[in-house]
């Protein structure tokens, strides 16, 4: 619905993730977009990928380019979360990318492989998708002469196929004619080529010449793991596979082979037929006798325990030589050895080396021909001899040769000991080969499911050879003798399978035990062959093998990879590669039974399979049959509409799902005839490539052998009606329509236990096919039910029958097998019937139809039955979409502030002010209650209340759910159960479009009630789809036109050109729509309307965090709006709604102070000092910011208390504003608030006492503010009041600190005289520029004090008075080198206690302080308050302090004074909004720059972190300690937010 969408898919680097076993799959055109995780955000990453970034450049896997970091056109400097890598997927195949840090040698950190898949296109150029494939398999060898071929071929083309899938083409195996033993890899199979008439190039040929005519592509099998053991290639290069002189290991598995083999020989010669072992009619009593006699007589004969073994005699003969040559060499140079060194282990030392002495194998595997480590023994020696008595004999003297003989025995124990363990660990070995023998002998002889052989020899032995042996019969003993010469060459290996192995590994090499073992299930016509690691260890082979692959990927479309999980991937990814060379679309299957979807992904992302095979006979009931279909069948219906531009999830591998497969035992005997095209019509709904193999169409009752059948297939002769043929014409043709047009979900329904239903749906037309299928895994009976049970509900209109059909028996005759082809039986028909009428139907009774949902009532319905149904939208239904569909494309293409507007919906979107925005997307619970319009947060049945009661509040969790396509979410479920969502949204703008006359709310309501009516009319199990699309594209724009109000360029503000917030990252976006959350127009929590001459716009106040201070008098506290405005709303160029709020605390003043609590002006509370300076701080930064910002000095403002004792005036004064003498100008409201201060006042709060507030204290309620008129610095308070940000007041009875504030902090309070100092140099400045007609104050003294000379005073006094330095002797110190928290405090020693707050000095005021000094106190903050790595705030105490405690429960109710009532709210806590003037005085000071910026960075990706791992969208007030969560927390606060937006413009201005 939105036009012109590149598909971007993004990935998030992560260190020390690469993504193993997962699988991402791209498309041709799709683009890659790699982003660096908030982890390593801050680190100098490279990426490099083998996929070149120019098509013009040769792929080749080991070759890396360096991919460029780019940002978002126009993005805000150093804003690295817009910063991101693309990579063009110009090229199908498998690919891989890592990434490195530029300054470490390690080379990667992290990375992923990713596939890009091919296209087929049909020779019009039309691309058949993969889940638009029907395969069909061939076996090469029975297609007869290659002239043949295409009349055998034809019944694909006939019967709706479109990939023809050949078992290998070339030359098999003469010893079997296996199919999969291929002997010549390089001419053609027989009878094929007619003895030389044809070859492969014929072969490409009849390919091309069936793609041309047919539109059929083709696929062939690549073979990589084996060769026949009569392959030419192995007779002149035998080193291609594992022989018994490239891989001596395998010598002990050779020998018990031929151990086994020489048993068949006696057998059948009647060695053992005294015993109960015959060879002819064997009893399966000879079982425990055989297993006796191979296991306990004839196999110790061979000892093959010694080519494990060591000869103990000899090794301990070197071992005294060695011994002897050490005690000549002592004896020789005595004096040289009593004052040489000495090792002088103790016991366990010289334990912990004895305990390295070992046998060591033998790498050429002679018998006893293992030894050990002589330099080891050479050490071991040494050590021992360090006890002898340099002073006797060394040999012959009693207590020397007592300790040589100790030694040696301890070696000869050791080496018997060892030498056992390996006959009790070989022994293990051969009883379980032994016992693996007993099972091959019971399943071939004796198992009910087995072939039941009935006599023993040669061609029916006791068990298959393990080894390719070409020579004559001789005796185990005679076998034995030829691993020693050049016979060793050609006794190779054989191939085969190994029940639940890891296909990871290669179990032929050196370290797999498997041969002895006996656990492979042996090929005996082929042997191993062995690649080695790279083409330099068998060049004859990978060259040979090379031409193979090249010649295969000339001829075929597609190549399915044999035996994938047995073939080594670094080969098969190398031939891969090969044949991407010559077809670069080349479309990849495998079979991998791995039994693990880790691996599998492996093997699908390292070799770029496209689809895996998929079978579905591995089910064994209806049941198990549809959760396959479900599994592989392709997305849920109803899933959502999924962004173009999204992150790349996490995929299964596509399947290529068969019915039957040329590997599978025939379903006819395995199941029911009747279970054919029933089963088969089920894999055929499936969205997915299916697939099925000659003869299961025509009903052939029995395995068509891949080695034992000789027949050929028929020729088409013009009969589709032979088997289920027609029925699979239908269902292909229709599997194909489906996958071309569309309809790419499904839904599986288990009716009954025999009964699947399945839907295929169209999320474009909201067209389906429905099929009903009636399997039959057993044969039917004449107690089995004739119909089903129920009928079947479809909630929409069905429009026909498509076709019926059923299996049905037409004759007794037995099946007579032809001796000339391969055929199926006759005795049995597919009934079929297309585009049936409901009154003729032989299934359907009668369809009961009510307008909106269908009925079926079935009359007969026995197994073998398939009905299929087209199914429309009802006509209702349909009436709507095409409304439905228009205004969802108008809403997603809505273009955001263009000057002309094309039509309802984008007028609305670009009326929105921030006041409807902030009402629309946000408004908390206690918001949303407060404003009386009977609406709350909407409560999602067994899942919970949103947190918002706008759109974000879906958003949240619609955005997280979507990702993964939960339908099953509450969310969702409420969505399909009823229209109370779509009414609750729709409803609830009215209701706040009529509270206040905002029109646009009610336009929108208007556009959303007409879109949401004509979308209950929809099928329910759609409305979860449109609602999340609706939803979403409203989010979309509404953030859109959010920004675009927030952004420099719409207020076409200069000032801030280079922090334009549509080019904002998802971060700073984040921040700023925060922000929109927390500024808002609330009935219960007004601004005063004190502003003289002010526009038509509301006046929205400011909450300082959501949910506990956003509604009533709690809502506006005077200095979390100061703080919060110069981010939320100054550098968002949100500047009326700035100035409404300073003009609206400004017109507040009173006795020379800001309100803390507003409260609409009338119940304002005087209690702070520190709002003052936070609002002339604002003021400064409007004048800095805004467009003609000066010009807010001379805004008039109508003061409701012009003096101290002045009333709050009435309404009716308020609203004609008559007594002129209360409008003053802004520049006068601040000369009088510096004048108080100056001149100093004392004042009790007025109706002090427990009405305004119970927990103070009375003396609390006097109040002092001042200036020292000797040092400049600000002062006020006392031990009973809590005048700055650090307010806390105890309120537990219980431990008795009710009315005793946490922290005081009266005094000069450090960030009070740095703000003050902010606010001389403003008006210092504004002064000098003439837009502040006052330099200074004049004293009740008369004297005057400039501004000059205060800021002065202050720069000469600050480091004097604050700064505890290393020469500091006072015994209150705690930290050294930190700044104190305040000066003169009523108790001394909270002066020196080390909190964050000199933070915001050194960034306002970097007048005053000394830079060094300013960089040792950042490297103490940095030590004891940021000192864990997942904080996110700031410790508001020193760890070492007493007091603190990081854990905030306002509902503590402990005997702890420190933490009842939470009365540690700020002493230890993390608060979030002074780490950003934490990380602006770093930059502002740091030397180290770099280091900085990255640990700036490093920090912002925590934030990110936090923000968007919570539905509120936005960062909580504090956290515990080290970052843990505090339930007691605001999770949305507002100077939380502005800090970190102060931050981001500081790193925007900063230089290169």
């Amino acid at each position: 619905m939105i036009l012109n969408q590149k598909e971007i898919r993004t990935q998030v680097l992560e260190e020390s993730n690469f993504n193993e076993g997962k699988l991402f799959k791209l498309e041709q055109g799709w683009i890659l977009r790699l982003k660096l995780s908030t982890k390593i955000i801050d680190q100098n990453v490279k990426v490099y990928c083998n996929l070149p970034p120019d098509p013009a450049l040769e792929f080749t896997r080991s070759k890396y380019f360096e991919y460029k970091w780019k940002y978002l056109a126009n993005s805000i400097k150093n804003d690295e979360f817009n910063k991101f890598v693309d990579i063009n997927c110009h090229l199908p195949g498998a690919f891989n990318y890592y990434f490195t840090y530029a300054e470490q040698s390690e080379p990667k950190k992290g990375g992923s492989n990713f596939l890009v898949d091919p296209k087929l296109c049909l020779k019009d150029g039309r691309v058949v998708q993969a889940e638009s494939l029907q395969f069909h398999t061939f076996l090469s060898k029975l297609l007869g002469p290659l002239d043949e071929w295409k009349s055998r071929l034809q019944v694909s083309k006939e019967t709706g196929y479109n990939m023809i899938h050949f078992t290998p083409v070339q030359g098999l195996s003469r010893e079997s004619n296996s199919s999969y033993s291929i002997r010549d890899h390089l001419n053609l199979v027989e009878p094929a080529d007619s003895n030389g008439k044809f070859g492969l190039h014929d072969l490409k040929n009849l390919v091309q010449e069936i793609y041309n005519d047919w539109n059929m592509f083709s696929l062939c099998d690549l073979v990589y793991n084996h060769m026949s053991n009569d392959s030419e290639f192995l007779k002149q290069h035998p080193n291609g596979a594992y022989n018994l002189v490239n891989s001596p290991h395998l010598i002990p598995a050779f020998v018990l082979d031929r151990i086994f083999y020489h048993a068949t020989l006696d057998i059948a010669k009647g060695v053992y037929t005294a015993r109960g072992i015959s060879s002819q009619n064997p009893s399966p009593n000879s079982m425990e006798a055989l297993r006796h006699i191979l296991r306990w007589e004839v196999i110790p004969k061979c000892h093959l325990e010694e080519y494990f073994c060591a000869d103990v005699a000899k090794i301990l003969g070197k071992i005294k030589e060695i011994g002897l040559a050490q005690l000549a060499f002592i004896e020789k140079n005595l004096d040289l050895v009593k004052n040489g060194p000495k090792k002088g282990l103790n016991e366990e030392q010289k334990r912990c080396v004895w305990n390295k002495f070992g046998i060591i194998q033998d790498k050429e595997f002679k018998k006893l021909g293992s030894g050990v480590d002589y330099d080891l023994v050479v050490d071991l020696l040494s050590i021992e001899f360090e006890s002898l008595r340099l002073d006797l004999d060394l040999i012959n003297s009693g207590e020397n040769s007592n300790l040589l003989i100790g030694v040696y025995e301890k070696f000869s124990i050791l080496l018997n000991q060892k030498n056992d363990q390996i006959k009790c660990r070989i022994n293990e070995f051969l009883t379980e080969a032994v016992n693996n023998v007993i099972s091959n002998y019971y399943y071939f002889f004796f198992a009910p499911d087995g072939p039941k052989w009935s006599h023993i020899n040669k061609k029916q032995p006791i068990v298959q050879t393990y080894f390719y042996f070409p020579f004559e019969d001789d005796s185990v003993l005679g076998d034995e003798k030829k691993v020693c010469c050049q016979d060793g060459l050609r006794i190779q290996a054989h191939n085969g399978w190994v029940m639940g192995d890891d296909p990871l590994r290669n179990f032929a090499d050196e370290s797999s035990t498997v041969y002895l073992r006996r656990q492979l299930i042996p090929w005996g016509d082929s042997v191993k062959l062995r690649y080695g690691n790279c083409p330099q260890d068998n060049p004859q082979l990978w060259t040979f093998m090379e031409d193979y692959t090249r010649q295969t990927a000339q001829i075929f479309h597609g190549v399915r990879l044999d035996n994938c999980h047995s073939t080594p991937i670094h080969v098969a990814q190398y031939y891969l590669d090969i044949a991407r060379q010559v077809r670069p679309n080349l479309f990849v299957i495998a079979e991998l039974f791995t039994n693990s979807e880790f691996i599998d992904n492996k093997f699908v992302a390292e070799l770029g399979i496209t689809s895996l095979v998929r079978e579905s006979m591995n089910a064994w009931n209806a049941n198990e049959l549809g959760r396959l279909v479900h599994r592989f069948g392709g997305i849920p219906v109803g899933s959502f509409f999924q962004s173009s531009n999204r992150a790349l999830q996490e995929g299964i591998a596509h399947a290529i799902f068969y019915d039957v497969t040329h590997d599978n035992k025939c379903l006819i005997t395995s199941r029911s005839v009747y279970d054919a095209f029933a089963s088969s019509s089920l894999v055929l709904m499936c969205d997915c490539a299916v697939g099925s193999t000659r003869g299961f169409d025509e009903l052939v009752p029995h395995h068509i052998n891949v080695v034992t059948e000789a027949r050929p297939y028929k020729k088409w002769d013009q009969k589709i009606d032979r088997g289920i043929q027609k029925g699979k014409l239908l269902m292909n043709n229709l599997h194909f329509e489906m996958g071309v047009k569309g309809y790419s979900q499904i839904y599986v329904d288990q009716f009954d236990d025999d009964t699947t239903v399945v839907t295929r749906h169209n999320p474009s037309s909201h067209e389906s096919y429905i099929l009903i299928s009636r399997t039959s895994f057993s044969q039917p009976n004449e107690w089995t039910p004739k119909n089903v049970s129920k009928p079947l509900y479809v909630p929409s209109r069905i429009e026909r029958v498509v076709f019926e059909a059923g299996t049905v028996k037409i004759a007794d005759s037995d099946f007579k097998p032809s001796d000339d082809f391969i055929n199926g039986l006759e005795n049995f028909h597919l009934n079929i019937q297309e585009n049936v009428n409901f009154g003729c139907s032989s299934f359907i009774d009668f369809i009961d139809y009510d307008g909106s949902r269908s009925l079926v009532n079935f009359k007969n319905f026995p197994p073998g039955s398939v009905i299929c149904f087209k199914v429309v939208l009802n006509d209702e239904s349909k009436s709507e979409l095409p409304f439905i569909r228009k205004s969802i494309a108008e809403l997603l293409n809505t273009n955001i502030n263009q000057e002309s507007f094309n039509n309802e919906i984008e007028i609305i979107l670009n009326r929105l002010n921030f006041d409807e925005l902030n009402i629309l997307l946000y408004r908390c619970s206690q918001e949303e209650t407060s404003e009386g319009i009977f609406s709350d947060v909407y409560n999602v049945p067994n899942y919970g209340p949103l947190v918002y009661a706008g759109i974000q509040g879906f958003i949240s969790v619609m955005e997280r759910e979507r990702l993964t396509n939960n339908l099953g979410h509450p969310l969702f479920q409420n969505l399909r159960n009823g229209d109370w969502i779509l009414n609750y949204t729709a409803d609830r703008l009215k209701k706040y479009a009529q509270l206040n006359n905002r029109e646009n709310l009610m336009a929108l309501h208007q556009w959303l009630f007409r879109l949401f009516g004509s979308l209950s009319h929809l099928p329910r199990y759609l409305i979860p789809a449109y609602f999340d699309l609706i939803i979403s594209g409203l989010y979309n724009k509404s953030t859109q036109r959010s920004l675009w109000l927030m952004s420099a360029s719409n207020q076409l503000n200069t000032k801030l050109e280079n922090f334009d917030l549509m080019n904002a990252s998802k971060f700073l976006e984040g921040l700023c729509l925060a922000g929109i959350s927390l500024v808002g127009n609330l009935t219960s929590a007004k601004l005063p309307d004190t502003i003289i001459q002010t526009d038509t716009e509301p006046k929205l106040s400011l909450s300082a965090g959501l949910p506990h201070f956003s509604t009533t008098y709690m809502r506006n506290w005077g200095r979390d709006t100061f703080i919060s405005i110069p981010g939320l709303l100054l550098l968002t160029n949100r500047f009326t709604d700035a100035k409404n709020l300073i003009l609206s605390y400004g017109s507040c003043l009173r006795h020379g102070l800001i309100p803390n609590l507003l409260s609409e002006g009338k119940s304002a509370r005087y209690n702070c000092r520190d709002s003052i300076w936070w609002w002339l701080k604002s003021v400064k930064d409007y004048t800095e910011l805004a467009p003609n910002g000066y010009e807010i000095l001379d805004d008039s403002i109508y003061r409701l208390y012009p003096t101290d004792d002045s009333e709050h005036p009435s309404q009716e004064e308020l609203a004609n504003r008559k007594d002129s003498t209360k409008i003053q100008k802004l520049c006068d409201v601040i000369q009088e608030a510096m004048s108080v201060h100056l001149n100093g006042l004392k004042f009790r709060e007025r109706n002090a006492g427990t009405q305004i507030d119970d927990r103070m204290k009375s003396e609390g309620f006097n109040n002092e503010i001042g200036v020292d008129l000797e040092t400049g610095f600000v002062f006020g308070g006392n031990e009973w009041n809590a005048g700055t940000w650090m307010d806390k007041m105890g309120s537990s009875e219980k431990t008795g600190n009710t009315g005793f504030p946490a922290t005081p902090r009266d005094g000069s309070a450090v960030e009070l005289v740095g703000l003050c100092r902010c606010a001389l140099e403003f008006l210092i400045t504004a002064n000098g520029c003439g837009k502040y007609p006052y330099d200074g104050v004049v004293l009740k003294s008369a004297k005057k004090i400039t501004w000059s000379e205060w800021a002065r005073k202050i720069d000469d006094n600050f480091e004097k008075y604050f700064w505890i330095g290393d020469e500091c002797k006072d015994n209150l110190v705690n930290r050294r080198n930190v700044y104190k928290d305040t000066v003169n405090s009523s108790h001394k020693w909270t002066d020196y206690q080390m909190r964050p707050n000199f933070l915001i000095a050194l960034v306002v005021a970097p007048q005053m302080v000394r830079r060094k000094n300013s960089l040792k106190s950042l490297e103490q903050v940095k030590q004891f308050l940021m000192n864990d790595p997942h904080t996110i705030g700031i410790k508001t105490l020193d760890e070492s302090d007493f007091n603190y405690n990081g854990y905030y429960d306002n509902s503590n109710d402990s005997g702890d004074r420190r933490v009842a009532q939470g009365f540690n709210y700020h002493n230890g806590p993390e608060w979030l909004w002074p780490v950003g003037f934490y990380l602006r005085s770093l930059l502002m000071y740091s030397n180290d720059k770099e280091n900085v910026l990255r640990y700036v960075k490093k920090h912002l990706g925590k934030l990110y972190d936090t923000m968007f791992s919570n539905d509120w969208r936005s960062l909580p007030e504090l956290t515990n300690k080290d970052g843990q969560v505090c339930s007691h927390s605001c999770v949305s606060q507002a100077w939380s937010l502005a800090t970190i937006l102060e931050l981001a413009h500081d790193l925007s201005k900063l230089d290169d």
